[in-house]
């Protein structure tokens, strides 16, 4: 279970569809001004659809060095935070995860779009900021999940197989942060 400067996050008992995989926190953010704070940085998103919120020491393309997926090693540490993100409020949500080491990164998915059934590392936890009806996460042997642009922060077992589908023409856009605090992560440790 994640934590957040030595205790435990919180989960929303209330969340619908909680389970295994998917669980809301109780971290609560104001949904206008993520979407305000996101239309600051979204023309910084390339053809790559990624955009990463900070970086490495002494990176050369910090906005883009840590998207995709992740070279061997393990997560990297990623102690900067990247110019365009500072005083907004993905620094905020960083800052009350304990997550300011973590690589987290600004993911879009575009319309009538679908990630190949991967796997990852570490879990990770999702901040929806711009979604429609048709965008969903699917876990192996689970029903789709909706997560809506809410403000909420969702906590992701990332290290069940997974995608995610967009069924709609728009794009949908996720704030996406490692959780840190997982045991793969403390095996392998940052790189």
């Amino acid at each position: 279970m994640p934590r957040v400067r030595g205790k435990m996050v919180e989960f929303d008992s209330r969340f619908p569809l909680r389970s295994d995989v998917v669980q809301k926190t109780l971290l609560q953010y104001d949904p206008v001004e993520l979407a305000q704070d996101f239309r600051r940085i979204e023309s910084l998103i390339d053809e790559r659809g990624q955009l990463c919120v900070n970086s490495m020491r002494e990176s050369a393309d910090p906005l883009y060095e840590n998207v995709g997926k992740v070279k061997s090693g393990g997560e990297p540490l990623c102690e900067v935070l990247n110019e365009p993100f500072r005083g907004l409020i993905f620094e905020r949500i960083l800052r009350d995860l304990g997550c300011l080491q973590a690589r987290a990164r600004i993911m879009k998915l575009g319309g009538r779009a679908c990630y190949s059934f991967h796997w990852d590392t570490t879990p990770r936890y999702h901040v929806p900021i711009v979604t429609n009806k048709n965008a969903f996460l699917f876990f192996d042997g689970q029903m789709p999940v909706h997560l809506p642009a809410d403000g909420g922060v969702y906590w992701l077992d990332t290290r069940r197989a997974h995608t995610a589908l967009n069924c709609d023409s728009t794009p949908r856009f996720h704030f996406v942060i490692v959780d840190p605090t997982t045991e793969a992560l403390a095996k392998g440790g940052y790189r």
